[in-house]
């Protein structure tokens, strides 16, 4: 949802796609050769993970500011 909200200020309703490619980039991308996790890819963190619940908040906290700061028109839909 932040992540949405974040790209949604800039692209406006393409933000729908935001989240699609964070999740392919996380499958094709995410693991290191040895086949450790990299730090960025909290969606294949468990959900007690730290990290995870870190960047979860930061993104949604990130997307609340993105959309009072400079909210979505519906132009373009």
């Amino acid at each position: 949802m932040g992540l949405m909200l974040m790209v949604r200020s800039v692209a406006g309703s393409r933000a729908v796609l935001a989240p699609v490619a964070w999740g392919f980039a996380v499958l094709f991308l995410g693991r290191a050769p040895d086949g450790h996790l990299y730090f960025w890819t909290v969606l294949l963190r468990p959900g007690t993970d730290p990290v995870a619940a870190t960047a979860a908040v930061l993104a949604c906290a990130g997307g609340l500011a993105a959309l009072l700061v400079r909210p979505a028109t519906t132009a373009g839909i």
